[in-house]
């Protein structure tokens, strides 16, 4: 992925917030399906 910003550092800040958006996906598909796998056993 590419994210672009006027500077340097807004260029960074957009990848962070791209990262942090991107990690806390992940954790909530890994939470649901731990609780899908509770469910189920």
């Amino acid at each position: 992925m590419l994210a672009y910003g006027q500077t340097r550092e807004e260029a960074i800040a957009r990848v962070q917030a791209l990262a942090l958006r991107v990690l806390e996906e992940t954790n909530r598909r890994v939470a649901e399906s731990a609780e899908e796998e509770e469910e189920s056993a």
